[in-house]
């Protein structure tokens, strides 16, 4: 009964975690096209004309995807980080803790529980023997 209660409470933070674990990718996807409609947007409204104003707005546009893409990067090596490190050494520290507490379970609490039920069944019989013998 015991177990069936630490395993549910960690099954429902693992679910939270492993739903949320995506987000610096997320972040990092939008980031990235943020960067390109800053970038398109950024075209859009250059005024002027001829060649150094077509190489002005392909720089800044370049310029833009580049910072984009980084932020992607950014996102999928931070998701890299949390899932790879983070999330597996803490399963890990869980599970070692879950078993330390089934352990100090059998060990510590399991035979005072037998012995508090062992001597309440003979403490009971006593009196049932007793109850019997008076009647």
């Amino acid at each position: 009964m015991i177990k069936d209660v630490v395993e549910r409470n960690v099954d429902a933070e693992d679910e939270y975690i492993s739903q949320t674990i995506n987000t610096p990718l997320y972040l990092g996807l939008m980031g990235t096209m943020l960067g390109i409609i800053f970038g398109l947007f950024n075209l859009y409204f250059i005024q002027g004309s001829g060649q150094d104003i077509f190489d002005q707005g392909i720089s800044s546009f370049l310029l833009s995807v580049a910072i984009a893409m980084i932020a992607s990067f950014l996102g999928l090596l931070l998701t890299v980080i949390n899932s790879v490190f983070g999330y597996k050494n803490a399963h890990k520290t869980i599970e070692k803790n879950k078993n330390d507490l089934y352990t100090l379970i059998q060990t510590e609490l399991m035979p005072l529980i037998n012995q508090s039920v062992s001597s309440s069944v003979s403490t009971l019989k006593d009196v049932l023997i007793k109850f019997n013998n008076d009647f």
